[in-house]
């Protein structure tokens, strides 16, 4: 499995981007999607799981990697508590909401493609 942890260009402009597989860029401010390409059969069925698990995700996962990043000492990042909506500018707000404000797009907090073996997660970078 190979993991982007990085983005594509810290001197461009913040707000809503996607982060490329293999990125090695740091990450700029804003709202970012972070993909990983899975291809081991066995690593395909574990991401299967943890993508599609809202209990493990909240409960297991989100808390690991929050963990992880405070012993690394990173402390700019936040993972989004559900899905949510987002300008481009990386304004970001809580999904569901009774009516979308103009320039906003839905966003699910994170994804898995089992066909192209690619999963996805968003961070908010401050």
């Amino acid at each position: 499995m190979t993991m982007t942890a990085t983005s594509t260009n810290a001197k461009a402009p913040a707000g809503l981007y996607t982060v490329p597989v293999g990125s090695n860029e740091t990450l700029r401010k804003g709202v970012a999607k972070l993909q990983f390409k899975v291809t081991s059969p066995v690593m395909k069925k574990a991401t299967a799981f943890v993508f599609s698990s809202k209990t493990f995700w909240d409960r297991v996962a989100i808390p690991a990697m929050n963990a992880a990043l405070k012993a690394k000492g990173v402390t700019n990042l936040r993972f989004p508590s559900g899905n949510f909506y987002a300008d481009s500018a990386g304004v970001t707000k809580q999904a569901p909401l009774a009516k979308v404000p103009a320039g906003f797009k839905y966003y699910p907090r994170k994804g898995y493609d089992p066909v192209t073996g690619v999963a996805f997660l968003w961070v908010v970078v401050s």
